[in-house]
């Protein structure tokens, strides 16, 4: 039985779509590179993104007890679609969810500082201005933007049984919490 590889190095191109794309990158940059190694990407720009006043939403859509998760879920849809399609426009790369909110990093070298914090600042002004996300009731859903930039790493956690975590940690994270 032959051994097929995708174009990320996988013997298994289901499992490959699931890796995070700087992961990709990063073995992409050196394919001999394991977690725990320096990274290529030693600084990030970081946009968090989340929905204003989401759990009062929820809670008010949720009286519905027919079509209150239905209409959550709708609402959801339309604002992960609308910001996965911007952040990818400029560049940046997703990095995790967490309910109504979303992280995404420009990750890149010292010296492509400017670049990063240029193109994550005019994502975060387009998704502004061209927010049309509406609610249930048709008016547009306020955001929370918060953007910080700084160095980082990316560390590999093993759980039991060899299951296996990439987490992201470093100073822009300090800088984020404090914007």
């Amino acid at each position: 039985m032959s051994k097929r590889t995708d174009n990320t190095g996988s013997r298994n191109p289901l499992g490959a779509s699931f890796v995070p794309g700087i992961l990709k990158k990063q073995f992409s940059k050196n394919p001999k590179w394991h977690p725990g190694d320096e990274t290529t990407d030693k600084y990030t720009a970081l946009l968090w993104l989340d929905i204003c006043d989401f759990s009062t939403l929820c809670n008010r859509l949720m009286n519905d007890k027919v079509k209150g998760v239905e209409a959550i879920t709708s609402i959801l849809h339309e604002h992960y679609g609308f910001l996965l399609e911007r952040i990818t426009k400029w560049g940046g790369e997703p990095l995790f969810f967490a309910g109504d909110g979303i992280m995404a990093a420009w990750p890149g070298n010292k010296s492509e500082a400017e670049k990063s914090v240029a193109h994550s600042m005019e994502c975060a002004r387009e998704i502004l201005q061209q927010n049309e996300v509406k609610d249930d009731r048709g008016q547009s859903i306020s955001l929370h933007l918060v953007m910080a930039y700084g160095p980082w790493h990316m560390a590999e956690i093993e759980a039991p049984g060899y299951k296996k975590l990439f987490t992201f940690y470093g100073e822009v994270f300090d800088n984020l919490r404090l914007a």
